[in-house]
């Protein structure tokens, strides 16, 4: 049977952690959704593989190293971390059953948080936000003249030698707002970029990912 247009898709993920994970975690979200980018998009400027920020709003992750904290506040522009360290009590420390309900309906996605009352052994609300989609065709979102500056960009910056030292996510998406003049999408420097990461017959870049973080570097300097 077909769904109808308003009922959504529901995923749901349950976890025990301290209410201090929860407030950072929604800090982190409302960053997020007030700066229009998607899970992915933020997860490619810190850095992180690609599915970190998705794992982490599913409460997959919730041990997070200080350096992670720092690399979400400069992917955020955010100026200092306590806009992500919210103020919390601190007799607050017992862990919680938390449920986040993730509803896609056809337009946007609603985040909606609760916690178990372990007197009345019943979810309360926590919080409930509201995000957009991100899961749109890049060719159905930008003007094909955006994504040719892009593109031009990129394959100007191979030739130059640009990625023969290994550059990070962060810095690339600075330097090409820097250089085009204007706030480019994320999530077209990662699609254009990986064009050239995902090229067979002469492969450009590569991107690497260990401990301290993903960068792109090109392929012949590749483990020099």
């Amino acid at each position: 049977m077909k769904k109808k247009n308003d009922e959504p898709k529901v995923r749901v993920y349950t976890r025990k952690c301290d209410p201090l994970y929860i407030a950072i975690y929604y800090r982190m979200l409302i960053h997020r959704i007030s700066q229009n980018l998607s899970p992915k998009e933020m997860s490619f400027l810190m850095g992180k593989p690609l599915d970190f920020m998705g794992k982490v709003e599913r409460i997959k992750f919730i041990r997070w190293m200080m350096s992670d904290f720092f690399r979400a506040g400069r992917s955020l522009n955010i100026d200092g971390l306590a806009l992500i360290f919210p103020a919390v009590k601190a007799d607050i420390t017992e862990p919680f059953l938390y449920q986040i309900s993730i509803k896609t309906y056809e337009d946007y996605v609603v985040y909606d948080m609760k916690k178990m009352d372990s007197e009345k052994e019943v979810f309360i609300d926590e919080f409930q936000l509201i995000d957009q989609r991100y899961d749109v065709d890049l060719y159905q979102r930008y003007a094909e003249s955006e994504i040719q500056e892009v593109r031009d960009w990129l394959r100007s910056m191979s030739e130059e030698g640009y990625f023969q030292e290994g550059r990070t996510p962060l810095e690339i998406y600075e330097k090409s707002c820097a250089d085009l003049e204007h706030r480019v999408k994320p999530i077209v420097i990662l699609t254009i970029l990986h064009e050239r990461v995902n090229l067979k017959d002469v492969p450009v870049v590569n991107r690497v990912e260990n401990k301290k973080g993903a960068y792109y570097i090109a392929t012949s300097t590749v483990g020099i």
